[in-house]
């Protein structure tokens, strides 16, 4: 693991948050416990690149360890003293015979390009001119050639932004305005109304300067704010603006207003329909105001001064007060400071010191509001963007009715002024484009061109592929699983088809498969068919060594399409394009497809049925099953048999009912586990699946990986796994240790290097069922016990024996003791030892049954009278 001194990690500027384990690094002979983790991004070339490191107490520089060079694949040439990804090289320093990467101070300022792409996109597509800004309050240390850096990654993200490329303007002459505050121009302001109390307020504030004016209204009608803004706006201060932006209120929106304003020469912008806080700067002004008014009417209760003036004072406090920016509206409109009062009748500091601390505040906060916002751009939890076409098909939120209205059609949308039009019952609605989302229809994947997935490369359009789409597609209708519709009624259950080839040898096979994820009653149905137990798979063997039965596996042809029960539903497809069955035609599924969720079931039921009529018998597994001198198991369409005469007979009357395969006899695979014979013995394995476990993971995610394939290993023919695997299922995202999950992968590793197999050898009739149980109490990582048995059938001689039963778990119960743990492993052994036991008696191989425990304490109270004693 990567690991940073202390002193190393203040010269960085690093970030140390606490880590969720405790990690102890060595050096020189001692222990160094880790302080916590920090996130570091180094520059490599034209990218950025994350890792992290455990911060310790010792001085010494930032090591990278193995879990970054794995991580980026980073490849190091000691002779060209150069590291490389790829075809990207970078020089490394030589300082003390080590080799260092050219790494500057602040590094935890730089962002990758994902990063610097979800800032562009979460961020409102901002300019690089504008994200720059933001990043500067964020990090005000950073350098300067690191922000060059960063500007031209900014502007990448932006040059190669599909909405930004879309919405990009046309080509302007080049700009010679000077930068603000020169190029403020006062007369564009914005139009509000709000209230104070009961009484309509007319806000007025221009865009640029944040200067403000604020008056009384009679009534809210639009002759009254048209009278109100000539007034207080046009003959008090700068005359008429160019431009005025409004919302939607009701004085706003009425014909009468726009003519009366338009007459005077006045552009109106109107915003859309639930485009809350649309006016931006008019809106976050309202506040402010409100607060001054009522605190001088509080301040003031026995003046005689009237609301209009207690409005005028609020406002003035207002235009007299720094903005955001750091400039007073007063100074930018009439270009002199308010006059304050001197430093003898205010008995406080000066003004000029007041407005110093003021602008040293106003800088702080901007800095923390800053990393704010590019901490929430970087977070995953943000909605994804879709770019929107007129004529699209959308929905629109309404805050009155609080949910999404729709499906309605885009007729126009624009992106720089934020605003889409939407048409809705035959009208045309402005809307904001984030109030607009594209309608997602649950079938339109019926509309995507067929799809074809490849199982083995190498078969793609080949003549061989054709001619097994055609086979298919001849069984399908030689089996009359569909019939050809021209019509299906109003909401009804479409589906489409999927090709899957596969190579099997030198054959090609193509499947038809139904897109079953899309059925609209796929929750109403059962889908889990019953398959055969492993442990089952285990007895069947047992029973084949034991009387001298011939063992081989039988599969079906096309399973689910010989289903003799119909489906009771009715369920529509998209027939593929090499069916050719004219326009607009559909299938109707008579009999359930591979794909549709209840065609196991339907299959399973069928072949269960066929052989109950042949006089089979069931066990406590529904799927192993007894049929004349022999057992039979079934995993879906695939049947495991061990059988003398008779019971071969029975296959024959299956042939005659079912299309299957001719018998294949050892060595097979069977539910993909490989069966041979080795002698007299039957082995068990599952080798080719070995090499497929990581032998290294670096993430929880591969973790999570690694302990499913281990548990297929472990349930079927590797006990000797159980205990790890259980140990990695405890491992969740929070409590992942690198170095734990590392050590029991290496554990599995080696285990799985030696050739194991399950061996069956041949018992004789007079046999022992030995259960063991155990437990091992508390010593899970979390504090937890893990439980434990293993069964094994042996010979009464003891001479052979072999494993039919195991399983090692975390106990769901919490444990107070050694003994209760003990009892509780005790408890479940013999429950599988009861189970085991009645399946052998059904097989007509009675054994005896022993438990065996390694707790004195429970095996002195069973067979004495002596009362059990905790330890």
């Amino acid at each position: 693991m990567s690991v940073c001194g202390e002193n190393a990690a203040k010269s960085l500027n690093l970030s140390v948050r606490k880590f969720r384990n405790t990690t102890f690094f060595r050096f020189g002979g001692e222990s160094y416990k880790s302080q916590g983790v920090a996130d570091v991004h180094i520059p490599f070339g034209a990218t950025q690149l994350p890792f992290t490191v455990h911060m310790i107490e010792l001085d010494i520089p930032c090591l990278l360890g193995l879990d970054f060079l794995i991580a980026h694949k980073v490849t190091i040439n000691y002779g060209l003293r150069t590291a490389c990804i790829s075809r990207t090289c970078v020089k490394l320093d030589v300082l003390d015979g080590h080799l260092y990467f050219p790494l500057e101070t602040n590094a935890t300022i730089y962002y990758t390009d994902i990063e610097v792409e979800k800032l562009h996109k979460r961020l409102g597509h901002g300019t690089a001119e504008k994200l720059d800004k933001l990043i500067q309050k964020a990090n005000p240390l950073m350098a300067d050639a690191d922000r060059m850096k960063l500007k031209k990654q900014l502007k990448t993200a932006q040059e190669t932004c599909v909405i930004c490329q879309y919405m990009e303007p046309k080509p302007l002459r080049p700009s010679v305005a000077p930068d603000y505050p020169e190029n403020v121009r006062f007369n564009a302001e914005v139009l509000d109304v709000f209230y104070l109390g009961s009484k309509p307020v007319l806000h007025m504030i221009c865009a640029d300067t944040r200067f403000s004016a604020t008056c009384f209204l009679n009534d809210v009608s639009s002759a009254s704010v048209v009278d109100a803004f000539i007034r207080t706006w046009t003959c008090a201060l700068a005359g008429l603006p160019d431009m005025i932006r409004v919302d939607q209120g009701s004085s706003f929106v009425s014909m009468e207003f726009t003519t009366a304003i338009t007459a005077f020469g006045i552009t109106v912008k109107q915003s859309g329909v639930e485009c809350h806080w649309s006016l931006g700067r008019g809106e976050r002004y309202h506040a402010p105001i409100k607060i001054l008014f009522e605190k001088r009417r509080r301040d003031d209760a026995t003046s005689q001064a009237s609301d209009k003036t207690t409005l005028a004072l609020a406002t003035r406090a207002v235009n007299e007060s720094m903005g955001p920016e750091g400039f007073v509206p007063v100074f930018l409109v009439f270009g002199v400071l308010p006059r304050g009062m001197s430093e003898v009748e205010l008995g406080s500091k000066s003004q000029y010191a007041r407005m110093r601390a003021m602008r040293s505040a106003r800088t702080e906060y901007e800095s923390l509001v800053a990393k704010e916002r590019l901490q929430r751009a970087l977070s995953k939890n943000f909605p994804t963007e879709i770019l929107m076409h007129p004529g699209d098909k959308v929905r629109a939120y309404r805050f009155d009715k609080r949910h999404w209205t729709g499906p309605h059609v885009l007729r126009n949308v624009n992106y720089e002024e934020n605003v889409a039009y939407v048409e809705e019952n035959g009208r045309l609605t402005k809307y904001s484009v984030a109030m607009v989302r594209p309608h997602r229809e649950k079938l339109t994947d019926l509309q995507k061109n067929d799809s074809v997935f490849f199982v083995d490369p190498g078969t793609e359009n080949t003549v061989a592929v054709q001619d097994a789409k055609n086979k298919e597609l001849q069984g399908l209708k030689d089996r009359g699983v569909y019939q050809v519709v021209h019509s299906v009624p109003a909401g009804a259950n479409i589906m489409r088809l999927k090709w899957v080839i596969k190579k099997k040898g030198e054959k090609v096979k193509a499947r038809a498969v139904v897109l079953g994820h899309v059925d609209k009653e796929k929750d109403d149905l059962v889908r889990d068919a019953p398959v055969i137990q492993t442990v089952s798979i285990r007895l069947l063997i047992v029973a084949a060594q034991i009387l001298g039965l011939e063992l081989y596996s039988r599969d079906a042809i096309q399973a689910f399409l010989q289903s003799e029960w119909e489906l009771i539903r009715d369920v529509y497809l998209i027939p593929p394009p090499e069916a050719v069955c004219g326009n607009n035609a559909f299938w109707k599924l008579v009999k359930p497809m591979y794909g549709t969720v209840d065609a196991p079931n339907h299959w399973v039921y069928t072949y269960l049925n066929a052989l109950a009529e042949l006089g089979a018998e069931k066990s406590l597994d529904p799927c192993f099953l007894k049929l004349k001198d022999g057992f039979l198991g079934i995993m879906v369409d695939d049947s495991l048999c061990a059988g003398g005469t008779e019971f071969q007979s029975t296959g024959a009357s299956l042939m005659k009912r079912f299309d299957m395969h001719e018998r294949q006899k050892l060595p097979f695979v069977f539910g993909g586990t490989a069966l041979s014979k080795n002698g007299t013995d039957v082995e068990l394995s599952q080798k080719e699946y070995w090499a497929k476990v990581e032998s290294k993971v670096t993430s929880f995610q591969e973790t999570r990986s690694a302990r499913g394939k281990l548990g297929w290993l472990s349930n079927i023919t590797r006990p000797d796994l159980s205990y790890i695997q259980g140990q990695l299922c405890q491992v969740t995202e929070t409590n992942y240790d690198a170095t734990r999950v590392d050590a029991l992968i290496k554990k599995t590793r080696k285990q799985l290097c030696a050739s194991t197999s399950l061996v069956f050898p041949r018992l004789g009739r007079d046999l022992e069922l030995v259960v063991y149980s155990d437990a091992s109490f508390g010593n899970n990582q979390d504090g937890s016990t893990q439980l434990g048995f293993v069964a094994v059938l042996r010979n009464r001689l003891k001479t052979d024996a072999t494993v039919i039963h195991w399983k090692s778990h975390k106990s769901r119960r919490i444990m107070r003791s050694v003994l209760s743990a003990e009892v509780s492993a005790l408890c479940e052994a013999l429950d599988v030892g009861i189970f085991l036991k009645e399946q052998l008696r059904w097989m007509n191989l009675p054994a005896k049954h022993t438990i065996v425990t390694d707790s004195k304490s429970i095996f002195d109270t069973i067979m004495s009278n002596r009362v059990p004693t905790e330890r």
